[in-house]
């Protein structure tokens, strides 16, 4: 039977605002449980919990709706992290193109700038020895200068005039001494600050005018030349050169050997001139062009002669720019004797095959030698061998000179022999052979003295 409790439970339930429950019946042991009326779709069921189907799917529908929004914001996450570490990784990847790119150009500045002081000697040494001599030398030039000072009017004190006279010679000669130092210590301390200079001025360039030194150094040319001179000369600019002018520096022997290419073009340049001019000038007359061996001849030779002056110029020593010069002389009035008489060429084949070009090489090995900063035994041999074999050449061609007139000379005496003859024969001079036979009066046509 069913439990009154129950029943009264369920009127209970219904009469406290709970569902009905329908007729049905389900017996579970002995109590008896009523099913729900199914008034409300969204009720739950009392034994279970469990929702009806619209609530589930809208349960599952919120679920998949939350786990899609979530899967969004996932993969938003994602793409923005990746775009994140993307943009990190191309800034550093830009960063290192932009290090690298400057660890170049630095490496190509100093490159640049270990060229550009290779082009010129360190001024450090030169600097601190002009220091040291300029220090010291002040200092004893001072002290020694004194010294005399007192020396002179020690005259007047205890000193004998012998006395007197020894310290004032001993300081005299100290006292120079010390000058001659500062003077050095000085000299080299100016040398520094033209080097210093004349490195900044230059920067990369390899070629520069004289002038613009001057003016950027503030003195005039002839003071600025004159100290780039003694810099050459004390090999503080290892491969500097003057142009024939002594107009432009060249600091590299890459500008200085452009710049003999661009003499030799230009002397090329002025030979067709010479020889068009020539060529019109012949035409215009009526005369055959020169012979194609002259100009051959005539062109050579000014070459060697342009590398002649070109070495009198870098060659300091006296002496021999002076047989250089007389070389030239001799060489230029044998080329014109050429260029007059086309006939005496075949005598100076020798001179332009091997004399011009032998003493063009001794000339650039004497260069060579007196460039060099110690000059030891070996070198002023082999230098005073030079001088001689130039004394040597320079005879030769005197002597090649005066070959190419011996033709004319022997026609000159010919002609002259000729004329003395002819002269006699018509009686308008005395007769060559007649001599020592007497000479004959004018009037009588005797010897004077034997009527005697």
């Amino acid at each position: 039977m069913p439990s009154d409790n129950g029943f009264n439970s369920y009127e209970n339930r219904y009469a406290q605002g709970g569902r009905p429950y329908s007729g049905q019946a389900h017996e579970d042991g002995e109590t008896l449980y009523a099913s729900p009326v199914d008034s409300n779709p969204g009720a739950k069921d009392p034994r279970t919990g469990a929702g009806s189907p619209e609530d589930f799917q809208r349960l599952c529908q919120d679920i998949g709706k939350g786990v899609a929004d979530m899967t969004a914001q996932i993969a938003n996450g994602l793409v923005g992290a990746g775009g994140a570490i993307g943009s990190a990784v191309s800034q550093a990847y830009d960063g290192y193109k932009a290090s690298q790119a400057q660890a170049r150009e630095r490496a190509e500045l100093a490159r640049q700038q270990a060229i550009v002081d290779a082009r010129f000697a360190n001024p450090g040494p030169l600097q601190t020895s002009g220091v040291i001599r300029t220090s010291i030398g002040g200092f004893f030039a001072f002290t020694f200068g004194a010294g005399m000072i007192e020396t002179l009017f020690d005259l007047l004190g205890y000193l004998t005039f012998g006395e007197w006279l020894t310290g004032m010679v001993v300081m005299g000669v100290l006292f120079a001494g010390s000058c001659m130092l500062l003077a050095g210590g000085i000299k080299r301390l100016r040398a520094a600050k033209s080097l210093k200079s004349l490195k900044r001025i230059m920067g990369n360039r390899q070629v520069i005018s004289i002038s613009e030194i001057s003016q950027m150094m503030g003195q005039d040319d002839a003071r600025t030349l004159k100290r780039i001179k003694h810099l050459l000369k004390e090999g503080k600019i290892p491969e500097g050169r003057l142009d024939i002018d002594e107009k432009t520096l060249m600091v590299t022997n890459l500008a200085y050997s452009q710049y003999l290419t661009f003499l030799d073009s230009e002397r090329k340049r002025s030979l067709e001139e010479q020889r068009a001019k020539q060529a019109a000038n012949a035409a215009q007359a009526g005369k055959a062009p020169a012979d194609p061996k002259l100009k051959a001849f005539l062109e050579d030779g000014n070459g060697y002669l342009k590398q002649m002056k070109q070495l009198d110029i870098d060659i300091d020593d006296a002496s021999v720019s002076a047989k250089i010069v007389r070389i030239e002389e001799v060489v230029g009035r044998i080329m014109a004797r050429a260029e007059d008489e086309p006939k005496v060429l075949s005598q100076l084949e020798r001179m332009m095959d091997y004399y011009l070009p032998t003493t063009v090489k001794l000339l650039s090995a004497y260069d060579a030698l007196e460039e060099q900063a110690v000059q030891g035994e070996n070198i002023e041999s082999s230098r005073l061998e030079i001088e001689s074999t130039l004394d040597m050449l320079l005879q030769a061609y005197e002597k090649l000179l005066d070959s190419t007139f011996a033709d004319l000379s022997m026609d000159v005496s010919s002609e002259i022999s000729v004329l003395n003859m002819m002269l006699a024969q018509e009686g308008l001079t005395e007769d060559p052979f007649a001599k020592g036979k007497g000479r004959k009066s004018p009037a009588h046509g005797r010897t004077p003295g034997k009527d005697e």
